[in-house]
């Protein structure tokens, strides 16, 4: 496996910052964090659910974290966190 990135995350700022499509993601403390201006690649299959910035349905999950949905549109790179339900 090629190094990916350094971690911006201070705590571990390894080499294992990974591009995963529409966000890049530590293999090591599992940070993630994406660029406004990277699109998402490889949303999933389907439609995505309607944007409320572009109202397209474009809006994608791309990840989970500790239970919480992370979701943005492939159009207008709005962001979503849908916090777990207990």
């Amino acid at each position: 496996m090629s190094k990916g990135q350094k971690c911006p995350n201070p705590k571990c700022g390894k080499q294992t910052f990974v591009n995963k499509g529409g966000f890049l993601r530590c293999t090591k403390c599992a940070a993630i964090g994406w660029g406004w201006n990277k699109p998402v690649k490889h949303p999933g299959k389907g439609k995505g659910n309607k944007c409320p910035n572009c109202e397209l349905q474009t809006l994608h999950r791309i990840t989970d974290v500790l239970g919480a949905e992370i979701r943005r549109c492939a159009t207008c790179d709005y962001s979503l966190i849908i916090p777990p339900t207990t």
